[in-house]
């Protein structure tokens, strides 16, 4: 028979875990900020969707130098998918300075809303701290591509 663990990857073990221990510690935001601190990276993107998105994420830094342009697949968030990758993406080591950095999303082959390409400047205070959340999809936000900074996980979904 085979181990149903092995199918796992690790983002979707980390998104797995995240979202058990989420929801197990609902209100006890201290274990929740500590369990993301460990998952998410600089960047990260989570596609909301019921189907798998595909784009470029471009992130340009206060002196205009690229920090990150790479192309990403994201599976549905029910996992409905064959893929083995977690519907997040995590890009670590992009912030290398304070300032404001330009963020854009370009999605190929697919709309949100009537959207496929959304851009926005985020600001950072610290740089060891603060982490990007993309949001693709998220029913709980108005931008169907929704750009969110903060130093935990309880400040980016509390925004």
């Amino acid at each position: 028979m085979p181990d149903p663990l092995a199918r796992w990857s690790r983002r979707r073990f980390i998104a797995g875990t995240t979202t058990a221990a989420i929801t197990a510690v609902a209100g006890c935001s201290t274990v929740v900020n500590w369990i993301a601190d460990k998952a998410f990276k600089d960047v990260n993107i989570i596609n909301e969707l019921n189907r798998s998105v595909s784009g470029r994420i471009t992130v340009t830094d206060p002196d205009r130098v690229v920090r990150l342009d790479e192309m990403f697949e994201l599976p549905s968030r029910d996992g409905s998918s064959n893929q083995e990758d977690g519907n997040i993406e995590f890009y670590p080591d992009i912030w290398t300075t304070t300032g404001s950095y330009e963020v854009t999303i370009a999605l190929r082959d697919t709309e949100i809303d009537g959207v496929n390409k959304s851009s926005e400047t985020v600001t950072l205070a610290n740089t060891d701290e603060e982490m990007l959340l993309v949001s693709l999809g998220a029913s709980e936000v108005a931008a169907p591509i929704d750009f969110r900074v903060g130093e935990s996980f309880t400040d980016i979904v509390s925004d």
